[in-house]
């Protein structure tokens, strides 16, 4: 399937029972790379921009019982999310960096918006997956951006009540 639908090879998330997450709060830099390109090569008139975020959902079985994972398709969209934190465009800006290699990290605080209410029973029970996703170009999962973007990160740290 990955050659067909390679969105949905991308299984996102893991089991985990801690308490309810608040928010994901990190140090990072980034710097674009220089020409923004589509999926074909062709160079289109737009800069690359990184993407942060974090996902909890609720677990969900397939007709046979097994567990479905959220995929590049659905990842922040199921309806199925529990809660999300996404780096909006500000903060993204607030990244950028002139010398990836030199210049320092800047610290983000991303607040998880909850789309469903949480359960404490079904987070102690497993019954939650948690992922973070970390990407040098937002639109990556559609085959654009620019080559040489670089997203650094450190201290990732997940608050929680």
């Amino acid at each position: 399937n990955s050659m067909i639908k390679p969105l949905e090879t991308t299984q996102f998330g893991v089991p985990v029972s801690y308490s309810k997450p608040l928010s994901l709060n990190l140090w990072a830099k980034y710097k674009a790379g220089s020409e923004y390109k589509d999926k074909n090569g062709n160079i289109l008139p737009d800069t690359d921009h990184p993407e942060i975020y974090a996902v909890l959902y609720e677990s969900v079985l397939d007709g046979k019982g097994n567990e479905l994972k959220l995929n590049g398709s659905n990842v922040q969209t199921a309806p199925n999310i529990v809660s999300i934190a996404i780096m909006n465009e500000n903060t993204a800006n607030s990244l950028i960096v002139n010398d990836i290699d030199a210049d320092e990290y800047r610290f983000i605080e991303i607040p998880f918006i909850y789309r469903q209410s949480f359960d404490p029973q079904k987070q102690a029970a497993g019954k939650y997956y948690f992922t973070v996703v970390f990407s040098s170009s937002a639109k990556g999962d559609l085959f654009e951006g620019a080559v040489g973007s670089a997203l650094c990160i450190d201290e990732v740290e997940i608050v929680t009540e």
